[in-house]
């Protein structure tokens, strides 16, 4: 508003500042300038029309026509021919058209310009504030780009931590789940236990323990209610300060058709620096094992029927075999023990090998495998996770159980 005013006034200046001169040269003149030059007139305010709008063309106009009548009257003319001479009627009507149209065409096309030149200045506002808020935009998406890539748990990795565990065999499925423990959640002692149908005792499968401080088994009576607690909640369960300082940091439970069938296990990891999302990722890597193992085991299920013997779950001797050389990797890679052995079954007795399997069943973990040799008549047996220092109690009573059976040659 200040700005308008100083430019409405700059422009009375400017227009009475020329009007001066042209008095100021004329009464030097005396008055010669005008009658020689009768267009200077018209061209005054022609340019002042057209430099600054119609009020400042009609204010141009005014002070010509005060000027003509005082001039009139100064020289000693009569000053009302002025209005009834036509060569002079002509003359007034002629500077009044010109300050007119002049004008209103310069006020018109001024408008016309400031109302762009207003727009301009809007577009170029938004404009900026559209540039801040990009830079903003680009500056967060940066931010959160490199927040992405410099995290563990990017899109990319829970990408690859499915791949992973997408195998077809539950062995392979463990051992890859250990690996993402071992990369994501940085656990230095960590193992899958299987868990009876008793729900009573966990059989090691699988482990990493450089200091081999986990146990082969576990039974639940004799241990932290940190454990029952899991089995009570069927959750991810952390130890507390009510927990004995042998419990572990953190054990999860693997679901199979709604019944925990295995336990996974974590030690000796940075508890203080898990984060949420951290524990979101640990939940959908227990899903994705429980699925795919539940889908493992159905297909070697389907897989290892035919190794077996029909109606048994003893494997034949060649397939038998092959067990005990993943027994021997697992050994190798994880440090895991396991114990073989072999008992001869009497000839002359004609025991089908469903019943045999029968009458030790019961008398062995859920984990363990047999195996039978029809070309030497001989049971063959595979303990994972058994020292092999545990032959002297293990086979002694298997024997026993068959002897009374009258199925086993006396020693």
């Amino acid at each position: 508003m200040f700005y308008r005013q100083d430019r409405l006034w700059l422009k009375i200046v400017e227009v009475v500042g020329v009007f001066v001169l042209i008095v100021f040269i004329d009464l030097v003149t005396g008055g010669e300038i005008v009658s020689s030059i009768p267009g200077i007139l018209l061209l005054f305010v022609l340019l002042a029309a057209l430099r600054y709008g119609l009020n400042t063309g009609l204010l141009a106009f005014l002070l010509l026509g005060i000027y003509r009548l005082f001039y009139s009257w100064l020289s000693g003319e009569d000053v009302l021919l002025l209005f009834y001479e036509t060569d002079s009627l002509i003359a007034f009507l002629w500077l009044l058209y010109v300050a007119l149209f002049a004008g209103l065409f310069s006020t018109s096309y001024r408008e016309k310009y400031e109302s762009l030149q207003f727009h301009k200045e809007e577009i170029e506002d938004e404009n900026e504030y559209l540039k801040e808020t990009v830079d903003l935009l680009e500056e967060t998406q940066r931010m959160l780009q490199t927040k992405v890539l410099e995290s563990d748990h990017s899109l990319s990795r829970i990408y690859q931590v499915g791949i992973a565990l997408d195998q077809d065999h539950p062995e392979l499925i463990r051992s890859e789940a250990l690996n993402v423990f071992r990369e994501v959640f940085k656990a230095k002692q960590m193992a899958i236990y299987h868990v009876d149908r008793s729900q009573r005792a966990l059989r090691l499968l699988i482990k990493h323990d450089e200091e081999n401080q986990l146990r082969q088994t576990i039974l639940v009576e004799e241990t932290s209610s940190m454990y029952k607690r899991m089995f009570e909640g069927r959750t991810i369960t952390i130890r507390n300060v009510e927990d004995h300082e042998d419990s572990p940091v953190l054990l999860a439970p693997l679901t199979f058709e709604g019944e925990i069938r295995e336990v996974v296990l974590l030690e000796d990891i940075e508890f203080h620096s898990i984060t949420a999302h951290q524990m979101q990722v640990l939940s959908l890597v227990l899903d994705w094992m429980s699925s795919r193992l539940q889908k493992a085991y159905k297909l070697q299920l389907e897989k290892e029927k035919p190794k077996m013997f029909s109606g048994t779950g003893v494997y034949k001797k060649q397939f038998f075999n092959e067990l005990i050389e993943m027994e021997e990797k697992k050994a190798k890679e994880f440090g895991l023990p396991y114990l073989i052995g072999k008992i001869r079954l009497k000839s002359t007795v004609d025991v089908p090998i469903i019943e045999a399997e029968m009458m030790i069943r019961s008398h062995i973990r859920e984990i363990d495998r047999l195996g039978y040799d029809a070309g030497k008549n001989e049971l063959w047996f595979l303990f994972p996770g058994t020292e092999p220092a545990a032959r002297e109690v293990v086979f002694p009573r298997i024997e026993t159980v068959l002897r009374q059976k009258g199925v086993v040659y006396d020693a």
